[in-house]
Parts: C-alpha cells; sequence; structure tokens
C-alpha cells in the first residue's frame, strides 16, 4: 500500500509539471498514504506571561567580610586636650669669659685670690684704732663699720677669700668703747664692679641705709639720680693683659644736697666739686672726691643743723660719704695711708664730732700701712 501511494504521488506531481489539470481531485489520502515522518500535533498555544523587561543583572556588592557589629565606643571622660608639646627655645650657652693672669673670675666678676687672714694684723688694728680713740677723741661717738672684700661673696667658688666672719668676730672683742655696725648683710658680689675692687656707689642704698639707722642720720634714696660717665676697665686688671674683657659703665649720683656741697681737697685746692670727671681717663674710681688724698673735708650749705662727722676711710669712702652728707653740716675724711696719726690736731677738729672708722678687709689685713 505504501509503494501504491507512493506511485500516486509520484504521478500527481508529474502531472502538475506538465501543466495539465487534473479532472479528478487527488484523492484524500489515508492514514496509510501519509508519509511516515508523523506529524507532531502542536500543543495548545498558551499565552506567555508577561516577561519582565529585562532586568540589569544586579551585581552584588562585594560582601564585606564579617565585620563585628560596631560596638558603640564607650563615651571617654572628658579628657582635657593633650597640652600640646612647646619645644623649648634653646638655652643660651653660658658667656665664656677671658682668663686674666692671676685674677679669679666668677660669672665675669674679677677678683684678687687673698690670703689667709693674719692675725697679728688684725691685733695691730685693733691696737691703732684704740690709741686714736684714746688721743684724740676719747668722749665723742665712735663707730665702725667693715667693709667685706668682693672675695667674701664668691667664697663658694673659691678657697682664696678673706674670711670677713673671721675678721668681724676678731675684732668685736678688741674695740671695747666702739660700736660696731654690721655691713655684710647689705651687699653682694654684684654690688662691686666686674673688673675694679670697689663698690659701685648707686648700689650702695642699703648700706648707706644701715649706717644711718645706727648713727641716726638721715638718707633719702629717692633724692638722687644716677648718671653715666661712661665705660671703663678698673684697677683690677691694671698692668695685666685683659684683652676681651668687655668695658663696664660707671655711675656716679647727684642730688641737690651733693650739687650744693664744696669741697676742700688737701691736695688740689683748685677744685671744689664732688666728682671730678676729668679723671675718668685715667683711673675711672677717681671721679669720686678726685681720688686718694690725705684729707678732704666736704660742707654742706643747706643742712638743717650744725652737725658733724669724722671718716677714717681707705678709698671706698670716696664713693659713699657723698651719700652721707644729707644730715651733715660738715664731713671730714682722714686717710691714715698718707696722714701720720701725729698730724691729727692740727688739721682735725674732733670737738662734738662723730667718728666713723670705715675700711675695708682687705686693709685691715694690712693694717700696717696706717701711719
Amino acid at each position: 500500500m505504501k509503494r501504491i501511494a507512493a506511485i500516486t504521488l509520484l504521478l500527481a506531481l508529474l502531472l502538475c509539471a506538465c501543466g495539465k489539470p487534473s479532472d479528478t481531485p487527488a484523492p484524500t489520502p489515508t492514514p496509510e498514504a501519509t508519509p511516515s515522518a508523523p506529524i507532531s500535533t502542536p500543543a495548545p498555544e498558551t499565552t506567555p506571561e508577561a516577561t519582565p523587561e529585562a532586568t540589569p543583572e544586579v551585581t552584588p556588592e562585594a560582601t564585606p567580610e564579617a565585620t563585628p557589629e560596631a560596638t558603640p565606643e564607650a563615651t571617654p571622660e572628658a579628657t582635657p586636650e593633650p597640652t600640646p608639646v612647646v619645644t623649648p627655645e634653646p638655652t643660651p650657652e653660658a658667656p665664656v669669659y677671658p682668663e686674666v693672669e692671676g685674677m679669679i673670675c666668677v660669672d665675669g666678676i674679677y677678683f684678687e685670690p687673698r690670703p689667709a687672714v693674719d692675725d697679728a694684723a688684725l691685733d695691730r688694728f685693733a691696737d691703732k684704732l684704740t690709741t686714736l680713740k684714746d688721743k684724740h677723741f676719747a668722749n665723742n661717738k665712735v663707730y665702725y663699720a667693715l667693709i667685706p672684700d668682693k672675695s667674701w661673696y664668691f667664697r663658694d667658688n673659691t678657697d682664696k677669700y678673706f674670711d670677713h666672719e673671721y675678721i668681724a668676730d676678731s675684732l668685736s672683742g678688741k674695740l671695747d668703747g666702739f660700736t660696731a655696725i654690721d655691713l655684710s648683710g647689705t651687699l653682694t658680689g654684684s654690688d662691686f664692679y666686674a673688673t675694679d675692687p670697689h663698690w659701685k656707689q648707686e648700689n650702695l642704698s642699703a648700706t648707706v641705709s644701715a649706717l644711718a639707722d645706727a648713727m641716726g642720720f638721715t638718707y633719702t634714696e629717692s633724692d638722687y639720680t644716677a648718671n653715666s660717665a661712661g665705660t671703663f676697665i678698673g684697677t683690677g686688671l691694671s698692668g695685666k693683659d685683659h684683652s676681651g674683657v668687655a668695658p663696664e659703665t660707671l655711675y656716679y649720683l647727684t642730688s641737690d644736697v651733693i650739687n650744693a656741697a664744696k669741697v676742700d681737697n688737701f691736695q688740689q685746692q683748685d677744685f671744689t666739686k664732688v666728682y671730678d670727671l676729668a679723671k675718668f681717663g685715667t683711673n675711672g674710681y677717681d671721679i669720686f672726691l678726685s681720688g686718694a688724698t690725705p684729707l678732704t673735708v666736704i660742707e654742706n650749705p643747706n643742712a638743717a643743723s650744725r652737725r658733724e662727722l669724722v671718716i677714717f676711710r681707705d678709698s671706698y669712702g670716696s664713693s659713699i660719704a657723698p651719700l652721707m652728707l644729707e644730715s651733715y653740716s660738715k664731713v671730714t675724711l682722714v686717710d691714715l695711708r698718707y696722714m701720720v696719726s701725729a698730724l691729727l690736731p692740727q688739721y682735725v677738729n674732733f670737738k662734738n664730732a662723730e667718728v666713723l672708722f670705715l675700711y675695708c678687709d682687705e686693709l685691715v689685713n694690712s693694717s700696717f700701712l696706717l701711719k
């Protein structure tokens, strides 16, 4: 049957190809005439679900590694803001002071090394003062004040200093009838010139006040004005190689009393002022009362009363005596290094005068110089 069907189909095809219509309709193929390939019955048409718009694939964010849940930080107690670290400015290097042969230098202040105190010199000094008192002013008020050597104030830096405490203690039991005035606490090492052994006049307020309290005279610090004489290198370095040592300023004090005072210098009759500035160029400290001289008399024409003072002194007295003038009508300065004691009655009137011995430790230890 399959064969007949195939032949029939072939004939039909040939007739179509020749253009002759076929009067007889082609027989409807029976199932047997159906080609062996089965015809698929289409599945019932299914309404497709609405296809969602193409949603771009979302690239999942990289899942972080398991991060522990953030534990809320404990609110710290109010911690002060850290103090910024301040870098300190570099400490300036300590100045270097040049060495000067034979001198000791501490913090830029030069002084000579001192020997041990000479006990025999102390005895001689006490004997000299006692003899003068008994002979010339036994009934006067008599005071003595010792000026500590500059080296005393640097005793922690050297063992070559004058032991002022030893000198003062030794003399205290040898000067009966004298009133001692302690000046050691009124001064420091910086109250002396750096290059000269003497004290600075502008630094003597506490020292003059101590004398005034003990002796009962008036001292008004506010009355004085400091004036610069210029810069100088003091006698402490004289004759030594002091190259590189800085000069220092020398000041002198003026007041109405000092400006009005009249000075009679035993060796310099033509100069009558307290300060001799012409001497500054040769020896700075000599501007005070024209320097060393056997006898100097200062008169204060404006003194409120007739009161006199005699000072036995060394060179330290030149700068402090003008500051003691306020209460005195006359101050006489005697330097026994240059004047023989036997001449005192001829030149000094001690009647009703107060007497002050004012000497530095160096002279006490060299008392043979007192004539």
